[in-house]
């Protein structure tokens, strides 16, 4: 999906919301996307961010490709997700395991979905405590450290 698209659809929501958008390390991107949301009101636009989990503990929704290091950071912060734009392969599998499989949040399939979601989820908050949940079933905040404790085991 391009940037246009997705400006495009998160400009057809009509009630109160503050939008962030994070464009990583590509600065073409960055430009792109200052340039599409220009006028548009609680929006900012930055580039990389060394502190991205406080900014998903501060979001209520992430609307993101479904990305490995995205999700798990996603799963994590107990953040529901919206993905989109899943080439075949990988991504697709990580969709259907998001919607399906944890219930950690949905998938939209078409850029003209991600509106009526969106707003579905924002008119339900009882599914995004629900999504919520779930992710906090499915989360491993401590992998890392509990993969080392395992390995150190193993080596003693």
């Amino acid at each position: 999906m391009k940037p246009r698209q997705l400006v495009n659809e998160l400009r057809r929501i009509q009630r109160p919301l503050q939008f962030v958008f994070l464009a990583r390390r590509n600065e073409r991107l960055h430009k792109e996307i200052l340039r599409l949301t220009e006028g548009m009101a609680h929006t900012r636009v930055l580039p990389w961010v060394d502190n991205l989990h406080e900014w998903m503990a501060a979001a209520d929704i992430l609307v993101s490709r479904a990305g490995g290091s995205t999700t798990t950071e996603a799963v994590n912060s107990q953040l529901p997700m919206m993905v989109f734009d899943a080439p075949p392969g990988d991504e697709r599998r990580l969709c259907a395991m998001i919607e399906k499989s944890w219930q950690t949040g949905h998938w939209a399939r078409r850029a003209e979905d991600i509106t009526p979601l969106l707003n579905r989820l924002l008119d339900h908050p009882e599914e995004l405590d629900r999504l919520r949940a779930n992710a906090l079933s499915c989360a491993r905040p401590h992998a890392a450290h509990d993969a080392a404790q395992a390995i150190l085991k193993l080596c003693s």
